[in-house]
């Protein structure tokens, strides 16, 4: 065999994946795609370099070659393939399944909820999942869904994260066009459910990664950066405009110069970030916790422990929000947040303007002079069940 037909490429049939190089590692502990779905007993078939070519110019939404169910997909099939996705360190969601409508994946989901498979994770316009009994590794600790606390060290740590300056990680933003999708090569292999078009995963810079995705109006990129999050002030605020520049590089490089269908980064809206404040003053030690509450008033907040590439353990208090504000808004108010904090000359924000943009759990009305209400914990036991515990702030 020539070196020019060496196995380069590889595509799971029982998964129904994309095509990845044999050698594509996941980036958060550098373990090979393949040897993932090799470990669960999938059916791979490999490419060279020409007959990869080939595969990807007579793949069509009509296509299902090799495909090991094809009427329907069965329940079990369904499980497999989520496991797959969750031990290489990812939640799952409607997007990893284009082989089903969104209707399908909708049952599948409910039914596999309500026989204790698999657990929501996040909530938005498309929900995340993870498989219950699996080890929860997305934010490169190790986590569980059930059965992991702080016991009685769970106030003193959450308010030891309360008094944190706040950082932003897992940012999405949508961008506007009416050009780009059109004039990306058709060579490129695009989702047949919504027409999606992956342009990829980017490295930034050591652990931090951007996605692409093109669709028919608009471009989604989502920036994971929990590892290294963006502090939430003036610094901050200049490296997300410099990482958004860097990709607008990156769209510009592969739409042919289309200067006037893509927009200024400061006009790209965020639609989504993870708000966050990692614990400064105590290391944790203890068994690793996730406890994910839903407040009524500021949405889903998580409370969990968070492993860093020193080795370093620290709990971290997490806020979901959806901004849906241009890029220049959002690093505007990160600048006037970096100016009520640091106490430095420039714009200036009220306290209560600055409690709104810092807080992550609500104050009550009659605490004035810190950052966190207090806490009452219901149904508390030294071992956290998320699926029964719940916090409030008074």
């Amino acid at each position: 065999m020539t070196s020019e037909q060496k196995l380069t490429h590889f595509r799971c049939v029982t998964c129904e994946s994309e095509v990845y190089s044999i050698h594509k590692q996941v980036p958060h502990n550098e373990k090979p795609i393949l040897d993932f779905h090799k470990e669960q007993n999938c059916k791979i078939e490999y490419y060279t370099k020409e007959s990869r070519i080939e595969y990807l110019k007579s793949e069509t939404p009509s296509s299902n070659t090799d495909h090991l169910i094809k009427s329907r997909y069965s329940m079990d099939w369904f499980i497999h393939k989520c496991t797959v996705i969750c031990k290489m360190g990812f939640e799952f969601s409607r997007h990893d399944f284009p082989q089903l409508s969104k209707a399908n994946y909708r049952t599948y989901v409910c039914r596999a909820t309500k026989k204790g498979l698999i657990q929501k994770t996040l909530n938005g316009l498309v929900p995340s999942f993870w498989v219950v009994g699996l080890p929860y590794d997305k934010e490169r600790g190790t986590v569980t869904l059930k059965g992991m606390g702080v016991g009685l060290e769970f106030e003193q740590r959450l308010r030891d994260c309360g008094l944190a300056h706040p950082a932003i990680h897992d940012i999405r933003l949508k961008i506007p066009t009416s050009e780009f999708y059109d004039n990306i090569p058709n060579s490129v292999p695009k989702d047949p459910t919504n027409g999606r078009i992956f342009l990829g995963e980017h490295k930034l810079k050591d652990y931090v990664f951007a996605k692409i995705s093109a669709y028919p109006k608009s471009i989604e990129i989502i920036i994971e950066c929990s590892t290294f999050p963006l502090i939430y002030d003036t610094a901050g605020a200049g490296q997300f405009i410099s990482m958004m520049g860097e990709i607008r590089g990156i769209l510009m490089s592969k739409s042919y110069n289309l200067d006037n269908d893509i927009p200024p980064a400061i006009s790209w809206i965020v639609t989504e970030y993870h708000f966050n404040k990692d614990g400064t003053s105590m290391q944790y030690s203890g068994e690793s916790f996730e406890i994910t509450v839903n407040e009524m008033s500021t949405g889903l907040i998580r409370f969990y422990s968070h492993k860093f590439p020193n080795g370093v353990t620290r709990a971290r208090l997490e806020q979901v929000r959806t901004p849906q504000k241009s890029l220049i808004d959002v690093t505007t108010e990160m600048i006037m947040t970096d100016n009520y904090v640091n106490n430095r000359s420039g714009i200036k924000l009220t306290h209560e303007q600055a409690c709104k943009v810092l807080d992550i759990i609500p104050k009550s009305n009659t605490v004035t002079n810190s950052i966190i209400s207090p806490i009452v914990v219901v149904n508390y036991s030294p071992i956290f069940n998320p699926l029964s515990d719940r916090l409030y702030s008074l």
